[in-house]
């Protein structure tokens, strides 16, 4: 792998959203997720990962999502939670992660603090958890389960999110590309509660450029001490946390640095990791 890709990294490409595109412009074909439904592993590169996350985003902006709108993810990390979250992303919305099974919070308390427009869970189960907290202001919620299907107003699956951006791709695309073109890399991405927030401290609030410094110095991190140990398999085959790592920053973020590809399948057997294989 050629280093300077960090240093391209950092003096041209500021937002999430860019680093989408260039990773389809220089590695579309690379495979980037692997996973597994049914018994069936999945292999989704570049160019079909960003097909979802662009009809995904669309699907977005048809809820009236809009920049500065915050979102929670509440659930185990997984292929579905990353193309939603990376959409929510190019929307110039917040993501806010809660993935951590440490949590102790409340949620009704940060929901309430976060001031939440919608709630992303993994499981059915888990929309009627959401609904009986009674969160003001939320507008919706979004069950990433497979074959979900809810009300049309107020509840929807990640499926239908997908279909609604789909089959509307060519007349919003455009609405899209401004919405992306209008996030900078000093504008919020990440919203980070610690797992044992308190309802007093502050949250931690990330910038689309502190996002990708911050995992870019991670992967620079691993090849470096590859390198020095004179195992590259170390930066090839690499394992990343599920949970949060670097003061709230998802793992699952890595492998876009280096346009590598994120193994859910590895993830969904151990509970805990997730192997990044380099390209």
């Amino acid at each position: 792998m050629d280093i300077s890709i960090f240093d391209t990294l950092e003096q041209e490409i500021h937002t999430i959203p860019q680093l989408l595109y260039n990773n389809r412009e220089h590695a579309g074909e690379q495979m980037a997720n692997l996973f597994q439904e049914d018994g069936t592993v999945y292999k989704i590169s570049y160019d079909e990962m960003l097909q979802r996350v662009e009809c995904i985003a669309i699907g977005l902006l048809k809820l009236n999502i809009m920049k500065g709108d915050r979102i929670a993810f509440i659930g185990t990390p997984s292929a579905r939670m990353l193309w939603v979250d990376l959409g929510v992303m190019c929307t110039g919305a917040i993501s806010i992660p809660l993935q951590n099974e440490e949590y102790t919070v409340d949620l009704r308390e940060l929901a309430r603090h976060a001031n939440l427009k919608a709630v992303v869970v993994d499981r059915a189960e888990q929309v009627e958890f959401v609904k009986q907290i009674s969160i003001p202001h939320l507008q919706y919620i979004i069950c990433l389960e497979r074959g979900y299907r809810g009300d049309g107003f107020h509840t929807f699956g990640a499926g239908e999110l997908y279909y609604m951006g789909k089959i509307s791709y060519e007349t919003l695309m455009p609405a899209l590309q401004e919405r992306i073109d209008s996030i900078d890399g000093v504008d919020p991405a990440i919203l980070f509660y610690p797992p044992k927030w308190d309802g007093r401290s502050k949250p931690a609030l990330y910038t689309h450029k502190f996002v990708l410094s911050t995992c870019s110095k991670a992967m620079r991190y691993l090849y470096n001490l590859g390198e020095s140990l004179g195992n590259h398999e170390l930066f090839n085959v690499s394992t990343a946390p599920m949970e949060h790592f670097l003061g709230g920053m998802q793992a699952y973020l890595w492998p876009l640095i280096v346009t590598g590809c994120l193994d859910f399948v590895t993830a969904a057997k151990d509970k805990k990791t997730y192997q990044v294989y380099s390209n």
